[in-house]
């Protein structure tokens, strides 16, 4: 019966012209239409069923040059049980064999986001001409035995201190595949155990996230995001006990150690004190939720105890701030999960068609933002805690974020889409380390951005193409002398009977051309926006 479930859930998201896309916006690819077919087969669906479904995506993919057109990382999962050859794929033997080897197949049009270098394409040339030969020879091969060792062991490793729900859903899989070298081990089972913390069966199907424990990927930082709209309304009194719940969650969900062994040797940072994405178990902390974390923790310290519950402890506060500071890179900026560690050039071997900047953990306008967010706030209830430091941090942070500022004004989102909402980030960024309108040129600049592509309605707009064409997409429109009063009303008008407010296009992103569904997002900020809305311009001008 979930078979059934699952399949029919699949074939929903099936785009018109019998395929199906990266996201569900997306236009189609080669990548998601073949592996949807295969999925669907494996899930029982007959070649001719579907009401015509299945006859669609198979007539696109052979009209397109047939599956061997899948991008390397398709070809990489069609391998799976030499899965690839039941369907057609010829040749992916070397999958196997030498892990790389991509120049020799092609890729469909609709699937190529960051074509190969040639200078990757020569690599690959090399080590599958050269060098593979050689390290499959004695002495080589030793040299091969003792690296792909190492491998396991930094395997094991993370399946160890991810409690073997490891940094994401693909690496999951992954190394549950590993494991099928001994499918009696308990580190197998302990895998099997945990695939279910990434499934979730919605009114539509079964999907497998891209965070765990039935919880929404940014589940930390829409947990912020939410606070922050309720305190905005001043209703704090009537949704106390959601307010409650979200300060159990901030408290329940705080990593509370480092991973095991010699940090330096894993290629891990410190990890206590943060907060991750979703639940603590894979101790994969980030720089934004633990700064989001911390600013909802401090947000909730400030409320009565007998609406909200007992504080965070100082402690567990200052380890928060200690992260945070550890995070900043030379040049003032935040990654997501650790320290920039190396070079943008390398990009040029991202061997991932479908994504681009993957390569290198890259610094973020929203983490860099965030962290300025969450110490300021931290320093005004501890004033007296490495306030140097903290004061240092924020000054190197702000410079970054008016460095990387774009001509226009704007800042590229890479978290959200995009231009509005990277630069809804800056500015809050720059706000918090000080500076206001008056003083700050980037902040005017930013401003000016904003309201010239204010819409005739008095709303904002903008595609998710813009993430991946780098190019705003929604027309400009024309400033006003009203600009807040006409995006509140867009906003009033805009929620439904219900008290909902509509599902628009979809906001979230990651390398650049992936979108994510943030569901949430359309209730939170139109709620944020009409609270400070209300605080900070009717209250203030004395208008009811």
């Amino acid at each position: 019966m979930q078979n059934r479930v699952n399949s029919h859930s699949s074939i929903d998201m099936q785009n018109r012209d019998g395929d199906w896309g990266l996201h569900i916006e997306g236009a189609s690819t080669m990548f998601c239409t073949a592996l949807c077919y295969v999925t669907l087969r494996l899930l029982g669906e007959a070649m001719d069923s579907g009401d015509g479904a299945m006859e669609e995506a198979r007539e696109w993919i052979l009209d397109r040059g047939g599956v061997t057109f899948i991008p390397s990382w398709g070809k990489m999962w069609l391998s799976v049980k030499y899965l690839g050859y039941t369907i057609g794929v010829a040749t992916i033997h070397f999958l196997q064999k030498s892990g790389f080897c991509l120049t020799f197949f092609p890729y469909t049009q609709e699937d190529i986001y960051n074509p190969h270098a040639k200078i990757q394409d020569l690599l690959w040339d090399s080590i599958h001409n050269v060098v593979e030969p050689l390290i499959n020879q004695w002495p080589f091969s030793k040299l091969r035995e003792k690296a792909l060792d190492n491998v396991m062991q930094h395997i094991h490793y993370e399946d160890e201190n991810s409690r073997y729900l490891c940094i994401g859903p693909v690496s999951k899989v992954e190394h549950g595949l590993f494991w099928l070298e001994d499918p009696n081990s308990e580190a197998y089972k302990f895998h099997l155990a945990r695939i279910t913390d990434y499934l979730w069966v919605a009114e539509d199907g079964m999907k497998m996230q891209v965070s765990m424990a039935g919880i929404q990927w940014f589940s930390i930082v829409g947990c912020h995001f939410c606070c922050s709209a309720i305190l905005a309304t001043n209703l704090v009194d009537e949704y106390g006990p959601m307010l409650r719940k979200a300060h159990d969650f901030m408290k329940n969900t705080q990593v509370r150690t480092d991973s095991s062994g010699d940090l330096s040797y894993w290629y891990r940072h410190i990890s206590k004190g943060g907060w991750p994405f979703s639940i603590p178990d894979n101790s994969w902390i980030v720089s934004d939720c633990t700064s989001e974390g911390l600013k909802a923790a401090l947000l909730l310290a400030r409320m009565p105890s007998d609406i909200v519950g007992e504080a965070i402890v100082a402690d567990r506060l200052y380890d928060a701030v200690n992260v945070i500071l550890s995070l900043q890179n030379s040049n003032g900026g935040f990654a997501s999960y650790e320290l920039t560690r190396s070079y943008a050039w390398l990009e040029m071997i991202n061997p991932v068609e479908v994504f681009g900047d993957i390569v290198i953990d890259y610094q973020y306008v929203e983490c860099t933002s965030a962290a300025i967010q969450g110490l300021k706030s931290f320093m005004k209830l501890y004033p007296g805690h490495r306030r140097k430091e903290i004061e240092a941090c924020i000054v190197k942070a702000a410079n970054f974020i008016e460095s990387i500022q774009l001509p226009d004004g704007s800042w590229y989102g890479s978290w959200g889409v995009c231009y509005t909402y990277g630069t809804w980030f800056g500015i809050k960024g720059l706000v918090n380390s000080g500076k206001t309108y008056r003083t700050s040129f980037s902040i005017r600049r930013a401003c000016d951005f904003l309201l010239s592509k204010q819409l005739d309605s008095g709303g904002w707009g903008e595609s998710y193409l813009s993430c991946h064409d780098k190019l705003l997409l929604k027309r400009p429109g024309r400033e006003r002398s009203d600009p807040l009063h006409r995006a509140a009303k867009v906003l009033i008008n805009s929620q439904m009977e219900s008290g909902d407010f509509p599902q628009q296009e979809i906001m979230g992103v990651f390398n650049k051309s992936c979108m994510i569904s943030y569901s949430a997002y359309r209730n939170i900020f139109p709620i944020w926006a009409l609270g400070e809305y209300r605080n900070r311009v009717l209250l203030t001008s004395g208008k009811p």
